[in-house]
């Protein structure tokens, strides 16, 4: 029995790796965003943290 052959496209064939390269850059910004957020925040508030307020 011969089975009749599956004919991929391009298209098909790289859209996982696509797919998977954009999520992780949406994961890699967000955690840059993440850290920069975090560094602005303990840099806004270092001044009262400092002073016995925080």
């Amino acid at each position: 029995m011969n089975r009749p052959e599956k004919s991929f496209s391009l298209f098909a064939l790289l859209l996982p790796f696509a797919v998977s390269i954009l999520v992780l850059c949406i994961t890699a910004g967000y955690l840059i965003y993440r850290i920069a957020d975090e560094r602005a925040y303990r840099e806004r508030w270092k001044d009262y943290h400092d002073c016995g307020l925080g």
